[in-house]
Parts: C-alpha cells; sequence; structure tokens
C-alpha cells in the first residue's frame, strides 16, 4: 500500500480511511518525528498515538495527512484531574481504560498511507464521549491566552488547586470535587490595566442550595450589609 507523499490518495486508501475517525488509537505507530535544535529526529510513542484530526478532515481525500500525538497512561491522580479537565493537555480516552490519554503536547503529522494499513482501536466509543472528547481537543487550542501579569497574579492559585486537587483527605480537594470550572473575566475588558477582575465558579447541579422561585432569602441586616453595598452591588467577590 506505499505511495508517494505527493500524489492524490489511491482508491484503497481513500477507501480505508473512511473507517477511521478523531479518537482513534493507532497502536503500531511507535515513533514519530519532531524538530528540535539540531534537526529532525524521531521521538517514542511506545504505546502508540492517537488521531486528533476532526473525523471530517480523517476522511476527507483531498487531504493526504491527519495529525496524531502521543498515548499516554497517567497516574492515578494525574488521570483523576484530567478526566474532569483540569489538565486540558490531556484527553481521556474513555474506551480504553481509566488512565488512558492523549497528549496534546506533542502533535505530528502522518501521511495516510501509513494510517490506512495501521491497526485502529476506537478510544471513544458513545455519542456523548466522542462529543466530549473532540470538544476537549479544541478546548487545548482555544484556551484564551490572559495578559503577563494576570497570569503571574493568578499562578499562586492555579497552584494551590493543583497541589489540592484529587487529594479527598483534604477538606479543599473535597470541595474541589465538586467543582466544573474556575473562571476570570475582565469587567472592563483586557486591553490594558488596571482590570476589573470577576472570578466565576462553576459546580455541579446540586451543590448550591437551591431557594423557591430563585429568590435569596432574608438576610441578617449585618450579613447584608457585608455582602451588599447601597446600590444593591455585591462587594465581596
Amino acid at each position: 500500500m506505499t505511495q508517494h507523499l505527493s500524489e492524490p490518495l489511491s482508491e484503497e486508501i481513500a477507501l480505508i480511511m473512511r473507517g477511521f475517525r478523531q479518537g482513534d488509537v493507532l497502536p503500531g505507530i511507535t515513533q514519530i518525528v519532531v524538530y528540535g535544535s539540531e534537526g529532525s529526529d524521531d521521538f517514542a510513542t511506545p504505546t502508540g498515538v492517537v488521531v486528533v484530526s476532526q473525523t471530517c478532515d480523517v476522511v476527507r481525500e483531498s487531504l493526504l495527512y491527519v495529525h496524531v500525538a502521543p498515548r499516554r497512561r497517567l497516574p492515578d491522580n494525574e488521570a483523576r484531574q484530567a478526566r474532569r479537565g483540569r489538565r486540558p493537555r490531556y484527553v481521556h480516552l474513555s474506551a480504553i481504560g481509566e488512565n488512558d490519554f492523549v497528549d496534546l503536547a506533542q502533535i505530528c503529522s502522518v501521511h495516510k498511507s501509513v494510517v490506512a494499513p495501521a491497526e485502529r482501536i476506537a478510544g471513544v466509543t458513545s455519542d456523548e464521549d466522542i462529543s466530549r472528547f473532540g470538544k476537549a481537543v479544541a478546548r487545548h487550542f482555544n484556551r484564551f491566552a490572559y495578559p503577563d501579569d494576570v497570569s503571574i497574579f493568578l499562578n499562586p492559585l492555579a497552584d494551590a488547586i493543583q497541589s489540592k486537587s484529587g487529594k479527598l483527605e483534604s477538606p479543599e480537594g473535597r470541595l474541589l470535587e465538586n467543582v466544573l470550572q474556575l473562571r476570570v473575566e475582565s469587567l472592563n475588558g483586557w486591553g490594558e490595566p488596571p482590570y476589573d477582575m470577576r472570578q466565576l465558579i462553576i459546580v455541579e447541579p446540586g451543590t448550591l442550595p437551591m431557594f423557591p422561585n430563585d429568590e435569596l432569602p432574608e438576610f441578617d441586616e449585618s450579613l447584608q450589609t457585608w455582602l451588599y453595598n447601597g446600590q444593591g452591588s455585591g462587594v465581596v467577590d
């Protein structure tokens, strides 16, 4: 099934590629090519690689290459964090195992004539997991780049969260189990400082109590004063 790299895909290869999709594991591809300070070099992928190109590009005959990334098996605590989306570098291969992931830190292009004859194992199978995998790959490349001074300001918070995440023996670790996302927004934009920042914490449904008709209960006067200013705006973030 050899083919010159500049030639259009043969009918045989094009037909085989219709059976591949994003999230497929190719255990037989045990090295990829990377480019370093001394030129190109082989990078070992002993457990194979994973297709990260969108399925529509994988099956499109006019595209000769697919993007792949190394398959990784993570330690339990790191895998737990990655499954919950707290390590965007890694995307879970739910059909393989709890600790199996694709590592998006190192992506390589592989010609379809190499991919077509390779052994294929579905890394994700259910519609929900397939959708989740695609969104997680997209998220890795769409993350917002905060200004440098904001990143430096947020680093201690990120370090504290990572150090406690997954450690269920600590109160902070148990609390973080209910947190889906931590977001930071600037009410006056990110153009130039000072930034009027707010932190948003998105938690699992049912984590916070629900009030009848979504109306807040009456507050003690001292608590009301502490929480809100005279214009009714929150002063505690």
